[in-house]
């Protein structure tokens, strides 16, 4: 075979080798094209919805030994821990002062801000209130016998009252805070963990219980509970949303919606490196989540975007 021959028989030899290479791309380019198709149409969550971001395992309350309390910002923008000694710790917030150096009877076991961020509150199981910053002190139960510890707080519109909960569900008021009616003397499967009021409604509240259970109180709407229902884990807080509906979070991370509240997320399922002890929501809408350690997650929904 003369030189030209064997040029013609590798030219061959190529061209068949290319129209093989064209079709295997060609078939793999719409295997891919139909596996996407399929991932799209069996796709379970809506597009609609927004998913959380990404975890952030930060350690965001790091002079915090323990986390008791957790209070966003009223954009969700920063935070403040509060440990059961009182130490306070903030992101993006401005720290006012602690109860550390100050002999506590009992310790701390919550937080709550004022509406401008411009300060907050700290309430000891014994019912002592610690105002800091332009939060305004107008009593406490510091000092008074209680049957029952105090486990929550949560303070008027004009910020010149507030409520405290024991765990047997009685309400105590204090400044211009009314009292709509409480769960005390009345028997509960498990102990209250929690009070929420609807952002600038001093009208009512709703007591959350370690079981799921749910009190409404005034003009807060009754839009169900897990009461009844069995849990994995206890419920540790309860959060009002922008709606007037609510949302309570348990210690293994799972949140419940109720009313027009939006399920965001949750933490169910997912190995954590503390329980959960606090449920946090701002005006923004969304919410978080914040275990023992202080580990904070991401928060659900649109909180802090």
């Amino acid at each position: 075979m003369d030189v030209r021959g064997r040029h013609l028989g590798r030219a061959r030899v190529v061209r068949r080798y290319i129209a093989v290479l064209t079709v295997v791309m060609a078939f793999g380019v719409l295997s891919s094209a139909c596996g996407t198709a399929r991932i799209v149409q069996t796709r379970t969550t809506p597009t609609t919805l927004v998913p959380p971001p990404p975890d952030r395992h930060l350690s965001v309350c790091k002079s915090v030994q323990t986390v008791v309390g957790f209070a966003l910002r009223a954009d969700g923008s920063g935070w403040w821990c509060v440990g059961a000694d009182g130490e306070v710790s903030a992101f993006n917030a401005q720290v006012f002062g602690s109860t550390v150096g100050i002999a506590l009877s009992q310790p701390i076991v919550g937080i709550v801000r004022t509406y401008d961020d411009k300060g907050y509150w700290l309430v000891a199981a014994d019912g002592g209130v610690f105002a800091f910053g332009d939060a305004r002190f107008v009593g406490s139960m510091g000092g008074t016998h209680l049957t029952k510890p105090i486990v929550a707080m949560a303070a008027t519109s004009s910020e010149r009252g507030y409520w405290l909960v024991d765990a047997g569900g009685k309400v105590f008021t204090f400044g211009d805070a009314e009292s709509f009616g409480s769960m005390g003397g009345t028997p509960l499967a498990k102990p209250i963990v929690g009070i929420a009021t609807k952002a600038h409604d001093d009208g009512g509240y709703w007591l959350g219980a370690a079981d799921g259970g749910v009190f409404a109180f005034g003009d807060a709407r009754y839009f169900g509970s897990m009461g009844g229902t069995p849990l994995a884990k206890p419920v540790v807080g309860i959060a009002a949303s922008p709606e007037g509906s609510y949302w309570l979070a348990a210690a293994d991370g799972g949140v419940f919606t109720f009313g027009f509240a939006h399920f965001w997320g949750s933490k169910s399922g997912t190995p954590l490196p503390g329980p959960v002890v606090a449920l946090s929501a701002p005006a923004t809408g969304g919410y978080q989540l914040i275990t023992s350690n202080g580990s904070q997650f991401s928060c659900f929904g649109i909180c802090g975007r």
